[in-house]
């Protein structure tokens, strides 16, 4: 893993923080949902999506309005996003 940019924020809406991470080696955008239990900070396997070549940063916000985080890769070369 060679994170370029990671991002700590609830994704699934479970009131516990999630990762995410863009890596321009394997053009992915990466996920690790908290697991956590007991008061230990725990994080499930690494998902991993594919993204625009060359990811360097990563965005969290509603697009769309439904109040659902979405992601977006945002890649090293004009016009380049994923969603």
């Amino acid at each position: 893993m060679n994170a370029s940019a990671v991002a700590a924020v609830d994704l699934d809406a479970d009131g516990l923080i999630d990762l995410a991470a863009v890596d321009p080696y394997t053009d992915s955008v990466e996920l690790w949902l908290a697991a956590s239990a007991g008061g230990l900070l725990a994080f499930g396997p690494r998902t991993a999506i594919a993204a625009a070549r060359d990811p360097m940063q990563i965005l969290v916000d509603d697009a769309n309005g439904e109040s659902v985080r979405d992601l977006a890769g945002l890649g090293a070369y004009v016009g380049e996003l994923s969603i």
